[in-house]
């Protein structure tokens, strides 16, 4: 092999493991993490949204759908999830509305939940 050759092969190379480093560690948040972040929030949270959606208008189903909304905002912020603790307060959240109307007791425990959360991310 010819010296030229050996060169013009290094020099690609470099090039191309430096474009896949650089593709890996700037965009792999938009490529990879963030449909990921919405493909667990859709399975965990979906059958909750759904139930909420069945209730019939209410001030608690309002504010749940806006405490939901600003969990799910945090959550897409997160670096480190744990998807675990992310099922177990979906599938909590969801034995607490399984009937068909929201009380103030229900609302009351599932805000205590989301803030438990909060709190165990800090």
């Amino acid at each position: 092999m010819k010296k030229g050759c050996l060169i013009k092969i290094l020099v690609i190379t470099t090039i191309v493991f430096a474009s896949i480093f650089y593709i890996f560690t700037n965009k792999m948040d938009d490529w990879v993490v963030k449909p990921l972040k919405g493909l667990v929030r859709s399975t965990t949270f979906g059958k909750v949204e759904n139930k909420i959606e069945s209730y019939p208008p209410s001030p608690y189903k309002d504010s749940l759908k806006v405490v939901l909304s600003n969990y799910f905002e945090n959550f897409e912020k997160q670096k480190n999830i744990d998807l675990g603790r992310l099922n177990r307060l979906g599938d909590s959240i969801y034995s607490i509305i399984t009937d068909s109307v929201l009380t103030t007791d229900e609302f009351e425990k599932i805000l205590q939940l989301i803030e438990a959360d909060k709190n165990y991310e800090k």
